[in-house]
């Protein structure tokens, strides 16, 4: 795990969890690991994976429905990966062409539904 400014557990907790917990960035061959994208300027390349900005895309209904969920968000040379937790904020994107989002549908325990992603 690349560490964040959300991340505030001790390291104990991830070592109890088997967690390895990265403080900078890490990179593996042409993929590049960091919390916030703007940390990684000399990446030629490299395809940047980081979730600093908790992504999020709404959808809307008929009539003033609309949901704003978190979302993976690629385009052709970065990943941000959502929030994975609830005290976040986010940031809207929207899919444009060259761009996939994928929306992070919530689970209903009590209707016995399982949350579930969907391509947006």
């Amino acid at each position: 795990m690349v560490k964040g400014n959300h991340d505030i557990l001790s390291k104990a907790w991830y070592t109890k969890a088997n967690i390895e917990v990265i403080n900078d960035h890490l990179m593996i061959e042409e993929f590049y690991f960091t919390h916030d994208m703007s940390d990684c300027k000399d990446t030629p390349g490299c395809y940047v994976f980081s979730g600093h900005v908790h992504p999020s895309i709404t959808i809307k209904g008929l009539g003033r429905q609309a949901l704003q969920l978190p979302c993976f968000y690629f385009a052709k040379d970065h990943a941000i990966l959502p929030a994975f937790g609830k005290f976040t904020g986010n940031f809207p994107v929207k899919s444009n062409k060259g761009t996939d989002v994928y929306a992070i549908m919530p689970a209903n325990a009590s209707k016995g539904e399982k949350g579930g992603v969907i391509k947006v």
